[in-house]
Order: C-alpha cells, then sequence, then structure tokens
C-alpha cells in the first residue's frame, strides 16, 4: 500500500512518453532500462557516500537529483531529456532508498527509536494515499498525461 506513488509513477510516466513524445515501445523499455541500471548502481555509491557524508545530506541530495530527472523528463519533451531524467530519477531513487531509514535513526533519542520509525512509516502511508487520490483525481479530470505523470512522480 505504501508504495502506490511509485507503482503510479512507473506506469505513468511511459504512458506520458508514449502521449507527449511518441516513444516506442523499444523506446520506452529502453528508458526504463537506463532507470534500472542507474537505480542497481547507485546503491554503491550512495553506500560510501552515506559512511562519509552522512543521511541527511545523502537524503537531501538525493531530492535534488530526483527533481532534476523530472525537471529533464517532462521540461525537456525530447527522448535524450527522457533518458537523462529516467537516469536521474534512478540515482535520486537509490539514495532515497538507502538513506531514509538511516535518517530516522539518526534523528531519534534512542529510546524512542520504535516511535519514530512508526510516525515515519504513517507519514509514508499517507502520502502514498494521497498520490492515488491526486492522480486518481487527474485522471478522472482528463488532465494532460505529461501533469498526471508528474503528478504521480513528485508524490
Amino acid at each position: 500500500m505504501t508504495t502506490i506513488g511509485f507503482w503510479v509513477s512507473y506506469a505513468a510516466i511511459p504512458v506520458d512518453f508514449v502521449d507527449s513524445l511518441q516513444l516506442t515501445y523499444g523506446q520506452n523499455g529502453l528508458s526504463l532500462a537506463v532507470h534500472q541500471v542507474s537505480f542497481c548502481a547507485a546503491f554503491f555509491m550512495w553506500g560510501r557516500a552515506l559512511d562519509k557524508y552522512g543521511a541527511p545530506t545523502i537524503m537531501s541530495a538525493s531530492w535534488m537529483l530526483c527533481g532534476i530527472g523530472l525537471a529533464c523528463m517532462f521540461l525537456g519533451q525530447s527522448y535524450p531529456s527522457a533518458l537523462l531524467g529516467q537516469a536521474l530519477l534512478g540515482l535520486g531513487l537509490a539514495g532515497n532508498d538507502i538513506s531514509w531509514y538511516v535518517v530516522v535513526l539518526e534523528f531519534s533519542p534512542e529510546d524512542r527509536i520504535d516511535r519514530y520509525m512508526g510516525l515515519y512509516m504513517m507519514f509514508f502511508g499517507a502520502r502514498a494515499l494521497v498520490a492515488g487520490v491526486v492522480v486518481g483525481t487527474l485522471m478522472e479530470s482528463n488532465a494532460q498525461g505529461s501533469w498526471i505523470a508528474l503528478g504521480a512522480a513528485s508524490l
């Protein structure tokens, strides 16, 4: 349930690429492969950086990469910008994946880690539920595909 925003964005971005950029299935597949390769490879980079710089710095950097990647995809409106955006989004999501748990641990007093983790997961789940409602509303409003994909990915 808490990953519905990711599910929607993974489905919405390729649909938008077909609608707005007229990408073929092969081009879409390649853009998703670029995303997944950068996502998997980035864990090695982020793991070392996490040890050196700490989780809050890595979390901030990963969010910036995700934002830049989304901007490349939705403002660039070309196949090369879609590939670059997918690569940056993969890098950013890997940094977020590897650092979110450590961020909670770093900011939690030792005797309250369970409470802080519970609160984090509650807000994570609430965000995911909001994402589903917002994206569903955008889909029902006949909004342009780019707005639906951007809304899903940003949530």
